[in-house]
């Protein structure tokens, strides 16, 4: 029998998914019999799970949480045969919206019972694996202010304290200067989102998706609140602006740097501040995505 792992983190998301997890294992339960179980206590747990789980011989393993449990279950998992499935129950839920799966965890779970295993690319920004997106400056700033100022709240709140803290942040931004050099060709800005895939109808440029073979670069030139503000609209809305104060750029490696010390995130985690090295891993993560019906 294959061996099948679920890792949850039982502090993800609001308090409401939470309480749907035992209903989430008895479903997964019925789909992946002799399933075992094993629970977060910390950062860094879910990565230390799904790696010795592939040291072990498991074939999958599912992620129960957010998008940085889920985060840290493919750093243990990069590179591996064994395939990742995962069960929403955080607050953004980036990559169940990319792949068309349910925000409902028992419903996920269901769905995870008629699905298929896909390999999809990834990205790495010096060591840390991702597979939504890396940003640079304002928005790795406004998640260090959450998670400073407002980390209680999130799962009582959900989204709430993140708008609240993007907006504190734009009017707080210094407007660092920033140097991309992607694919040896540089280019300046005070702001980047690097992205690998979007959040399904939340879109943060058009077209990127897990089977393409590069990386986009949404590169702000200038940080001004108007036309920053309607390109996040526009994100929510589905169809990211056009503006000449945004660049889109492809491209496989990324070097960024700065004489101010900012942030970088990875999927939501922030892993550190520039200078940071991001690439392209071709067929790096083999991703359980549910069948259309």
């Amino acid at each position: 029998m294959e061996k099948t792992l679920l890792i949850v983190n039982p502090m993800a998301g609001t308090s409401r998914k939470g309480q749907g997890l035992n209903r989430v294992v008895r479903r997964l339960e019925e789909i992946f019999p002799g399933m075992e179980l094993a629970c977060t206590k910390g950062l860094g747990d879910a990565t230390a799970l799904s790696r010795q789980a592939v040291s072990d011989g498991y074939r999958t393993i599912i992620a129960a949480g957010g998008d940085g449990t889920i985060n840290e279950a493919i750093n243990g998992m990069a590179g591996s045969q064994s395939i990742l499935g995962i069960i929403p129950m955080g607050t953004g839920n980036a990559l169940a919206r990319e792949i068309g799966l349910s925000l409902n965890p028992v419903r996920a779970a269901s769905m995870l019972g008629n699905s298929i295993s896909k390999k999809i690319h990834l990205g790495i920004a010096n060591g840390r694996y991702f597979i939504v997106g890396a940003g640079i400056g304002f928005d790795a700033l406004m998640m260090e202010r959450v998670d400073r100022s407002y980390k209680g709240l999130k799962r009582r709140l959900g989204v709430i304290p993140y708008i609240m803290a993007g907006i504190e942040e734009l009017y707080l931004y210094n407007h660092p200067r920033i140097k991309f050099v992607i694919d040896g060709e540089e280019h300046t800005g005070e702001y980047g989102l690097v992205v690998k895939s979007n959040a399904g109808r939340f879109r943060f440029a058009d077209p990127i998706s897990l089977d393409d073979p590069s990386l986009l670069l949404c590169l702000f030139r200038h940080v001004k609140a108007i036309p920053f503000l309607r390109y996040w609209l526009s994100v929510l809305s589905g169809a990211p602006v056009n503006s000449e104060e945004i660049a889109y750029i492809r491209g496989k490696e990324i070097y960024v740097s700065s004489d101010d010390p900012v942030p970088v995130h990875v999927d939501g985690e922030v892993i550190g501040k520039l200078p940071v090295q991001i690439s392209l891993v071709e067929d790096g993560l083999n991703l359980l995505f549910p069948k259309v019906l």
